[in-house]
């Protein structure tokens, strides 16, 4: 694949996702919209339009809630299991990326222990 083809599904994919996010914003800034897009909120008999600005959600914060969360949230939102699946998602994270570093770190005697052929 050259450099020119790899740019352009590139661009083409960037311009995409702009295109949807815009799309998504304009349509749940919409009142009519609200059932649509703010469903667990209405269900709380919250006001989807209270808070900040107009809506209370973004494209993008939902991020900073999952991040926020604490255990009982999670747990009181979708149960014991997604809560132990968190756990076991955090966990295999923390291991991969301990196993990345280390990986990625040359071993300071590499060249002691190689077979000589002697």
């Amino acid at each position: 694949m050259d450099l020119a083809s790899f740019l352009t599904s590139v661009l083409t994919s960037f311009v995409i996702f702009v295109v949807l996010v815009l799309v998504f914003t304009f349509l749940s800034r919409r009142p009519g919209n609200a059932p649509v897009y703010y469903p667990s909120l209405l269900l709380r008999g919250l006001d989807p339009w209270e808070g900040r600005r107009r809506g209370t959600r973004s494209p993008f914060g939902w991020i900073r809630d999952a991040i926020s969360a604490s255990e009982t949230d999670v747990i009181a939102a979708g149960g014991v299991d997604a809560a132990v699946y968190l756990v076991f998602l955090s966990s295999g994270t923390a291991t991969t990326g301990c196993c990345s570093v280390r990986s990625s770190v040359p071993p300071p005697f590499r060249n002691l222990f190689q077979y000589r052929g002697i």
